[in-house]
């Protein structure tokens, strides 16, 4: 007997008006419409927008468009089946971002595409859905009158083909405030700047792409600082491993990046200066080099402090999208359960140099033969755990001042046992320094020597103590400009 079967269609606006708030920022949303683009093969797309009365935002590409039959199927809710076979620089899936992502943010998104010399131009208008209820989803076609009145048009209409978004009648998903607009799209700016740094580069195996916003050149933010230019840059610290073969493989390329405190401000701007070391810490993990998520373990282990400067660049095809549970919005993967713990294995020998990287920082190096104890603190260290802080009373400056009298003792041990641990804690975890983490200059290291050096008798005693103090902290990192003012400070008087 045959099943019997009734044709159900959803309500459209309904199913619109859910699918607005699956999720979309308004940086993902416009990521996901740059996925198209790159599919298409563009080389340029510019984003133009106006924040006003009328305000807009346009993405127009310079691929190879659509015909009016192609774009109708683009247009269609689920217009791709998810498990189907892709090319292999497809960056799409489930057919849903350019709907989905475009209706996150607007009531009324148009789609104009150039192909063969011929135009076409359809439109999904919530509201217009909203007031033909008796249309079972009613795809607008525009007719030519009606698309020269859109902007960039003009763009496309000079270009041998393309693709141009609109989205009109803005409400960012309901929660549109125009006096944030300007800083919701620059942030959004920051997001393709990292999210597609590999396109913006023109890394071997894709093609380069350029992205301009209302005319301005987007500029890459590389979060390996691979491509700093006559600095000290982040290095590849462990061979690159690769898991699976053919279209199933994983490439996992490791790297470490330099401590905060050698961080150049070409390399903060690189990294993203809103971006805090500790909290961008982790997988950086890339779909057909796009980048899906990145600043956490994923549960491998916890964000530390010890692990900031660690990055593991996690590269899987397309092929793979339902292992790693690549959602509609491509903002999320997950790790399948097979391959966590070879993860595990390999992310342990990494933020083991991280951790290596920072105690050098922190604790200091182990001092030199012909220069000993140069700290002004001593650390002690035990499994990995700093067990105390105690000031270093073999520094010179240090000795000096306990040869002159017994109080000093016991103001050394007054300040170490006061030592504000929360207030340097909380401090560090924001990554701004603090005022007295800024180096003394030339002129205020001549006066705290010509301090010290006065109570010591002049003759030879006072020049020993001179080249004593030179190669200690903090006095030894401008050791050769102080040296040159040796007779300045030899001759001071209390």
């Amino acid at each position: 007997m045959k099943m019997k079967t009734v044709s159900l269609p959803p309500r459209a606006h309904t199913l619109i008006s859910a699918t607005r708030h699956i999720g979309y920022s308004l940086e993902s949303a416009i990521a996901d419409l740059i996925d198209n683009s790159i599919a298409a093969e563009a080389r340029n797309i510019d984003i133009d927008f106006i924040d006003s009365t009328e305000s807009y935002i346009a993405i127009i590409d310079d691929g190879f468009g659509m015909s009016e039959d192609e774009l109708t199927n683009a247009m269609q809710y689920g217009s791709s089946d998810p498990s189907s076979t892709r090319s292999e620089n497809d960056l799409g899936r489930y057919g849903l971002g350019l709907k989905t992502a475009s209706m996150s943010q607007c009531t009324k998104v148009t789609v104009v595409s150039k192909k063969n010399g011929k135009m076409a131009a359809q439109r999904w208008d919530l509201d217009y859905i909203r007031s033909h209820k008796d249309e079972v989803w009613p795809l607008i076609k525009l007719a030519e009158n009606e698309i020269e009145k859109l902007p960039l048009v003009g763009t496309l209409s000079s270009r041998a083909s393309g693709t141009l978004v609109v989205w009109q009648n803005i409400d960012f998903g309901g929660s549109y405030d125009e006096t944030t607009f300007d800083d919701e799209m620059h942030k959004a700016m920051e997001h393709m700047s990292l999210v597609f740094h590999r396109y913006l580069y023109g890394e071997d195996g894709i093609r380069k792409l350029n992205i301009r916003v209302n005319g301005r050149m987007l500029t890459p933010k590389d979060p390996f600082l691979q491509h700093v230019q006559g600095e000290k840059h982040g290095h590849q610290c462990k061979a690159t491993q690769s898991l699976g073969s053919g279209k199933s493989k994983i490439t996992l390329q490791a790297f470490v990046l330099p401590h905060e405190k050698e961080l150049t401000d070409e390399m903060r701007r690189l990294l993203g200066a809103d971006k805090l070391l500790r909290r961008t810490q982790g997988f950086y993990i890339y779909r057909n080099k796009r980048l899906i998520t990145y600043g956490n373990w994923h549960g491998l282990r916890a964000q530390g402090e010890f692990f900031k400067l660690a990055r593991v660049k996690v590269d899987i095809p397309n092929s793979l999208d339902l292992e790693w549970s690549l959602d509609v919005k491509k903002s999320v993967a997950i790790p399948p359960k097979k391959i966590v713990a070879h993860l595990k294995a390999y992310v342990d020998s990494v933020v083991r140099q991280s951790v290596n990287a920072i105690r050098v920082q922190v604790f200091g190096r182990k001092p030199r033969s012909d220069r000993p104890d140069i700290h002004p603190w001593n650390t002690r260290v035990a499994d990995g755990v700093v067990t105390s802080v105690q000031i270093n009373r073999n520094h010179p400056v240090v000795r000096a001042a306990l040869e002159s009298g017994a109080v000093a003792e016991k103001l050394l041990v007054m300040l170490e046992r006061t030592l504000p641990i929360d207030t340097i804690y909380y401090s560090r975890s924001n990554e701004r320094k603090l005022d007295n983490e800024m180096p003394l200059s030339e002129d205020e290291l001549v006066d705290m020597l010509k301090g010290l050096i006065s109570t010591i008798p002049k003759g030879m005693a006072r020049k020993n103590a001179f080249r004593t103090f030179l190669i200690s902290d903090p006095f030894a990192m401008c050791a050769d400009k102080l040296a040159m003012r040796e007779e300045e400070v030899l001759n001071a008087t209390v």
